[in-house]
């Protein structure tokens, strides 16, 4: 068991109880307490996914995976849920004290991605083409996070598999069964160096907008990778 879980388990031990019992007194008479009800179980979907992505930016990531899955997120109170988001804050501290001791070590690069569609070639002459979207706020599946997904089929507006999201700190998090993909690492470091660039590729080599996918029609538009109005929406 991890440290964390270990004094997570510990914490948990000496918790008060969800219900109160025994008796009370109210004058001169003595009555049986009403128990106070529950408070709401289970953890909702964007604090499981906060969990995980701060699990990620202080985890190796071969173990990323087996920590998450350490708690039992449909039994937990909120206050256990807290709990848990104030053990893995602290480890920011600690992470930084013991770095101070050894060589320095680079900290995570945030990148700004926008949402759309980017070419990369590679320099075999070869091409993959990424796709960058943003959950819906109610989507079952990391609500409101950038996903990136690479081409997966022959329909280059839907046929996307995801294989990375965007934390809430601007960290890319490639998911562990991709985590050995060289070209789609080597994609992706492309897409963040510099996203206008593949925006740009995307445009020339379809013909296509890289932020809406319709077709451009003018050769200025084709240049930048997009078109006027989306253009605008990205701030370029």
């Amino acid at each position: 068991m991890s440290d964390l879980r270990a004094r997570f388990a510990s914490a948990m031990s000496n918790a008060e109880p969800d219900v109160l019992e025994g008796p009370a007194r109210t004058g001169s008479t003595q009555r049986q307490a009403t128990p106070r009800p529950a408070y709401r179980r289970g953890a909702t979907e964007k604090q499981r996914n906060t969990i995980r992505d701060m699990i990620a930016e202080r985890y190796p990531a071969d173990r990323v995976e087996e920590e998450y899955n350490s708690y039992n997120f449909d039994t937990m109170t909120q206050d256990q849920i807290s709990q848990v988001f104030r053990q893995l804050k602290a480890m920011d501290q600690l992470k930084a004290r013991t770095q101070q001791a050894g060589p320095a070590q680079a900290p995570a690069r945030t990148v700004d991605l926008p949402e759309g569609y980017f070419t990369i070639v590679f320099n075999d002459g070869s091409h993959r083409t990424l796709r960058v979207r943003r959950q819906d706020d109610h989507a079952n599946f990391m609500p409101g996070r950038l996903l990136i997904g690479y081409l997966s089929g022959s329909e280059n507006t839907g046929d996307y598999t995801n294989f990375a999201h965007v934390t809430e700190r601007g960290v890319v998090s490639v998911w562990k069964k991709h985590r050995d993909n060289e070209s789609l690492a080597e994609a992706l470091g492309v897409l963040t160096g510099d996203p206008v660039a593949c925006l740009k590729a995307y445009a020339q080599m379809s013909g296509n907008c890289g932020v809406c996918n319709r077709t451009l029609t003018t050769p200025e538009s084709i240049e930048m990778g997009l078109g006027p109005v989306c253009a605008d929406k990205i701030g370029l």
